[in-house]
């Protein structure tokens, strides 16, 4: 068996279920999850009231060529595009602890720096569980049974998601941060169910008479990983997100239970007692190749990997009492990051990076001109589902590249979206895609002309605006004889794109449309009527042209009308 402890008047099959929060008072062992969120930083505190400028924070030393370019920027600077810098590439860790004497959450920063206690109650609190987005964390609280609640990261506004009178724990969240799944006693075993992110629409999932427990998605969303000994012992199984094509991937004398999704979705960590203790193993995705990362004579317990899949933090007795550690994704380099006397547990993990996945192999990125605070911005994916209509000319990509936007920085200026497409088989599919952005409607403005690497086969398409919401990338029907597109660059005379150039188009009646050129110098307007005479023009205040105006009768799509500046 898996547990340590057995809980009083709890079967001893059913011992390895329950949470260790409650360890040293009721006998509960532990579980843990592993969610998404991005932290960017590039500002300025306003507690130094000297004349400072440019100031940018780094945790790492500059390369040679870095240290070089910043000396060649002169008085241009080096900031006046600044694009957040993630400086916190592991994310936080949420973790349980008794410290104070009763259980709560806890939270640190990836190094164990900066422990600070979340919850503050007379209850007992644990299993915590970040969103997604990495705002919220979902956790369980026992007063006289365990429920689910959920609360903002900082451990303010903590609300109550299932009010059921048996245990409700170990909630885990959907990769789009809709959805909660979790581990419930309300039908005499122990079973899978999901709800709702605010509590609501809660179903059963799982039915066997037997405990099934500790459950996860997996970072597509498509499966869920959990343990269950409707087999006689514990073991892995994984189950289709609807339940459907309940499978066995573990099938060994041992216990093996609380497994997690490597963020690739290729790999499953999970504990076992394969050697007579509780070790550490990591398995591919559909259970072959077991590998022990731990092999330590202690009890290592609840895996929790770092967004970029290099280290899994876990908990550990190896050096008297439980603390969390982390090492690197094949076992090496253990280290401590919490030494006390308490029992630490239950580690979970923020996701974070530079770019977020949109599809295999594509990249959604956000340049912001003026950032003047510090703050989080987090892209959650979005199902075709949780899109409102399209505008008729347009119809989704597949597979769908959404996601909904938000920051709590302070900004100024333009923001510029980049998403890079997979996939996109020839250029004509790519230069038919366009970036749109919903306020009270979609609006396709400020797109810039789509950019198409024969090579790779990515198609990149870049918008700018003013403020962040849900974006998405649409494909646009093929041009008929009654409208097409313009586009081109505004370049530098080495051939480099300008950035912000404003392009105007007149057609004969005197109307005009207005764009700001993207990231390296693109623009693009659409549905332009053919069999009409244009004018088209570019004006910047750091650059003139050769040719800043240019007049063409249009018949087809255009995709190179370009300027060129001056030296």
């Amino acid at each position: 068996m898996l547990s340590r402890i057995l809980l009083a008047g709890v079967l001893a099959s059913l011992a390895f279920i329950y949470s260790p929060v409650l360890a040293s008072m009721r006998g509960v062992e532990k579980s843990i999850t592993a969610p998404i969120e991005l932290l960017y930083v590039n500002g300025v505190e306003d507690g130094f009231k000297g004349i400072v400028d440019e100031t940018q924070i780094y945790n790492r030393a500059f390369s040679a060529s870095e240290v070089a370019a910043i000396h060649a920027a002169g008085s241009a600077g080096v900031c006046s595009n600044a694009v957040f810098t993630n400086l916190n590439p592991n994310g936080k860790i949420a973790f349980t602890s008794n410290r104070t004497g009763n259980w709560e959450i806890f939270m640190m920063d990836s190094d164990g720096s900066n422990q600070t206690n979340l919850t503050n109650s007379a209850a007992l609190d644990f299993d915590p569980a970040f969103s997604p987005d990495g705002s919220k964390i979902a956790f369980t609280s026992h007063l006289d049974n365990d429920d689910i609640y959920v609360m903002n990261a900082d451990g303010s506004n903590q609300i109550r998601l299932t009010t059921d009178d048996t245990n409700d724990n170990v909630p885990s969240w959907s990769p789009d941060g809709t959805k909660i799944v979790f581990s419930s006693r309300r039908t005499g075993y122990g079973d899978i169910y999901l709800m709702n992110s605010d509590g609501t629409n809660q179903m059963r999932l799982t039915t066997h008479v037997a405990v099934d427990y500790a459950p996860k998605f997996s970072p597509d969303g498509s499966r869920i990983v959990f343990y269950s000994n409707r087999d006689g012992k514990y073991e892995i199984y994984v189950m289709n997100a609807d339940s459907s094509n309940q499978t066995r991937l573990t099938d060994n004398p041992a216990d093996d239970g609380f497994p997690a999704f490597s963020p690739d979705g290729s790999k499953i960590a999970f504990v076992t007692d394969h050697n007579g203790n509780h070790e550490i193993f990591v398995m591919n995705a559909d259970g072959s190749n077991p590998v022990n990362l731990t092999n330590n004579s202690a009890g290592d317990y609840y895996p929790a990997w770092s967004s970029d899949g290099s280290k899994i933090a876990f908990e550990t007795n190896r050096d008297g009492n439980s603390d969390i550690y982390v090492m690197n994704a094949d076992g090496t380099n253990p280290t401590h990051l919490t030494n006390n006397s308490a029992i630490d547990s239950r580690p979970s993990r923020q996701t974070v990076g530079n770019g977020v996945t949109i599809a295999p192999a594509s990249n959604f990125n956000i340049t912001f001109n003026n950032i003047t605070q510090a703050g989080y911005t987090a892209a959650v994916p979005l199902s075709a589902t949780q899109l409102p209509a399209l505008p008729a000319r347009y119809s989704l990509t597949s597979p769908v590249a959404a996601y909904d936007v938000r920051t709590s920085a302070a900004y100024s200026g333009n923001i510029t979206v980049t998403f890079q497409v997979p996939n996109v088989p020839h250029s004509q599919i790519c230069y038919r895609l366009r970036s749109l952005h919903f306020e009270n409607n979609w609006t396709d403005d400020n797109n810039a002309a789509p950019i198409y690497n024969a090579a790779t086969k990515i198609c990149t398409v870049s918008q700018t605006v003013s403020s962040l919401s849900p974006f998405v990338v649409a494909q646009m029907t093929a041009p008929t004889a009654a409208s097409v597109s313009v586009g081109g660059r505004v370049l530098t005379a080495e051939g480099r794109g300008i950035r912000n150039a404003r392009v105007t188009l007149t057609n004969s009646a005197g109307e005009t449309r207005i764009l700001l050129t993207g990231a390296v110098g693109n623009y693009r307007f659409t549905d332009v009527p053919v069999g009409e005479t244009y004018v088209i023009s570019v004006a910047t205040k750091r650059f003139t042209f050769a040719a800043p105006t240019q007049t063409l009768t249009l018949q087809e799509e255009q995709n190179d009308v370009n300027f060129t500046a001056y030296n």
